[in-house]
Parts: C-alpha cells; structure tokens; sequence
C-alpha cells in the first residue's frame, strides 16, 4: 500500500509485505545471554556426593584403653600401700612381744639367782697391771725392756732378786712362766726350769701380787717378771 496518505504502515512494501526485521536475531541473541554459562540441571544432579554428610556427626576416638590402664595404675598403688602398712603393723608386734618377753625375763630372775649367774666377759676382765710397780730394794734389770725402763704389765721385763740369779736362768725362768700363763691363764704357777749355767732344772714357785710376779727357788734364785 502507498504512504501517500500517511494512514499506512510506512515498512510495507508496494506488494503490502511488511519486511522481516533485521534486528530480530540481535536481540534474540541478547535475550539468551547469560543461560548458555550454566549447565542443564542433569548434569548437577550428576556430580557424585561428598564424602562427608554436613550433617553427619564426627567418631569418637576409643578411649577404653586409657581407663582401664589408670585403674591398673591405681590398683598398683593400693597394693603397694597396703604392703607397707601390714609390714609396718607386723614389725611393731614382733617388737612388743620381745620387748613383753625380755621383761618377763627381768622379773623372773630373783636377786640370789642374779649373784650365782657367772659373771660376763667385761666383768671377767682382770684389772690392769701397773706399768711401773714399787719392786722391792736389789732388783736388778736383766733385758732390754727392764733396762731401757720400758712400761711393763705384759711379763716383758725380767729382774733378778739375787746374786747368785744369773741372767741367763732370769730370763729362762720368764719365758716359762710366759708358756705356762698362755697355755693354762694361770697366774700363779710351780715350774721346772732347765739352767744353761749349771746344766740343771731347778724347781721355780711364782706368785702373782697383781703388780708383778716373784719366782723362788733353786739355790736361792729370784726373779721378778713385770
């Protein structure tokens, strides 16, 4: 139709066709834009699930193992401790019982029975012998330890009492003595002493003053031993 008049649609062409639009496929463009970028929904639902739920609560770890060890800790320690108190508690009895005893003992033993008990090894002990005693007037020193004026009390020093003594029968006289007293712990003794003077024994009495010992005999022989 003819747009002489104004009335008409002005696209139209002299046929009455109106033309395709040429801006249609532009805009159809514009309205698709931003639905190519996603996915169709199926390929969402094809992605495999996680591991781990969101909601699914997390394991505890076993902790059994540990308890049961403190209870056996704890076991331990009570044992030991009841050990020590029954220990403790054994060792106090024993005590009071021997203790009970040894008192009984002590009772039991009268005064008399106390005096006929024989006398223990410090009673026993002999008192200690002078080492310098008073000897009478004429001794005169014959060995080492006399004459160097050495402490006596252990039957070292050798004196003799007379002239007619020679040293070699005073110090014979000792040394009998001294085998005489280790064998038998006598003090006082009657021995026979062989004389490298007169080639002869003689018959030698000793007695202890527990201060020295004064030997008689022979031919008027006298030897004092300290």
């Amino acid at each position: 139709m003819s747009n002489a008049n104004g009335g008409g649609n002005p696209w139209q062409d002299a046929q009455g066709h109106t033309p395709a639009n040429p801006w249609a496929h532009d805009m159809d463009a514009r309205d698709n834009y931003g639905n190519e970028a996603y996915p169709p929904t199926d390929e969402w639902e094809a992605l495999p699930p996680t591991a781990v739920s969101a909601g699914a609560p997390a394991s505890k770890p076993n902790r059994l193992p540990l308890y049961m060890g403190i209870v056996v800790a704890l076991i331990a320690i009570a044992a030991v401790i009841g050990f020590s108190v029954f220990n403790s508690l054994s060792g106090r009895g024993t005590g009071s019982s021997q203790d009970s005893a040894a008192g009984d003992a002590a009772i039991a033993t009268s005064p008399q029975e106390a005096a006929t008990q024989p006398a223990t090894s410090e009673e026993a002990a002999e008192p200690e012998r002078p080492e310098f005693p008073q000897l009478p007037s004429g001794a005169v020193a014959v060995n080492d330890a006399a004459m160097n004026n050495l402490p006596g009390g252990d039957f070292n020093n050798v004196y003799r009492g007379s002239s007619v003594t020679s040293t070699q029968f005073s110090l014979a006289v000792r040394d009998a003595y001294v085998r005489n007293y280790l064998d038998t712990g006598d003090l006082n003794a009657t021995l026979s002493v062989y004389s490298s003077v007169t080639y002869n024994s003689y018959s030698m009495s000793c007695s202890d003053n527990g201060q020295f010992v004064t030997c008689t005999g022979g031919n008027n022989a006298i030897v004092y031993i300290v």
